[in-house]
């Protein structure tokens, strides 16, 4: 199970590391003479501190991978039961590999297109009926250096969509925004020889 605590034991160091900033820098800013001049640079200090501080907050680095890619026309059964021949099928996998765990929305966008670009489908996909969890027991959670997978059949209802795009949104445990795109080519249906 993942331990929730990392987030917050990170949080208390960077707390006590700007409280000590602070009492050094208002220390060594009643030492100095009463020159404003002065007084702004010990100022200044704080803020370069704060900016420091701030620039070194890990954050989730986050691959993702699509296999087959491009998806061949009829291999939807390869990787849904529930799929038929004229399905396309696809083993999603998200990859934590910044050390930073990442909590995701609980739908993710999937898009289709056309081949001249035009968007024939949007849909937001349930998390947890799609993804299995790799190495985390929660289904919207990405551990810290983990994986969460799993398959998606498509439909082609109309024939003619050349690309899907998959959009993966949520925050990591240091706060920033995630954000996670792919995209893959739908081949078409071709006859048997």
């Amino acid at each position: 199970m993942t331990s929730r605590k990392q987030p917050g034991a990170w949080k208390l160091w960077r707390t006590l590391t700007l409280c000590g900033a602070l009492l050094l820098s208002a220390y060594a800013t009643s030492n100095e003479s009463s020159d404003p001049e002065e007084d702004l640079s010990g100022g200044l200090s704080i803020v370069a501190i704060w900016a420091a501080l701030q620039s070194q907050t890990p954050a989730a680095s986050v691959e993702f991978t699509l296999a087959p890619d491009p998806i061949p026309y009829g291999n939807g059964p390869d990787f849904c039961p529930i799929a038929s021949e004229d399905d396309w099928g696809q083993f999603i996998t998200l990859s934590e590999t910044g050390g930073v765990g990442v909590d995701f929305a609980d739908t993710f966008l999937v898009q289709y297109f056309r081949a001249d670009g035009q968007l024939d489908g949007s849909f937001d996909v349930p998390l947890v009926s799609f993804l299995d969890n790799c190495d985390s027991p929660e289904n919207n959670r990405l551990a810290p250096n983990g994986s969460l997978c799993g398959e998606i059949c498509h439909r082609d209802s109309t024939a003619g969509r050349a690309r899907v795009d998959y959009t993966f949104t949520g925050t990591d445990d240091s706060g920033n925004p995630v954000n996670v795109t792919g995209s893959s080519q739908m081949l078409p249906f071709e006859p048997p020889p």
